[in-house]
């Protein structure tokens, strides 16, 4: 949702800040990391099934 304001254009729900994303990512990047360990993957590989969801 888009909304004027006297400097421009706003965005509602605008993206958390860059210390949450990272907080974020980092969360999802170790449970991903303790997932793959878990079923015994290789770290190689667990980063080649990353890249090959990124890429869909």
């Amino acid at each position: 949702m888009r909304s004027r304001v006297r400097h421009g254009m706003t965005i509602a729900g605008t993206p958390a800040n860059a210390r949450e994303i990272r907080r974020r990512l980092d969360e999802a990047a170790k449970l991903y990391a303790a997932t793959a360990r878990q079923l015994g993957v290789p770290a190689d590989d667990a980063v080649d099934a990353l890249r090959r969801q990124w890429d869909q």
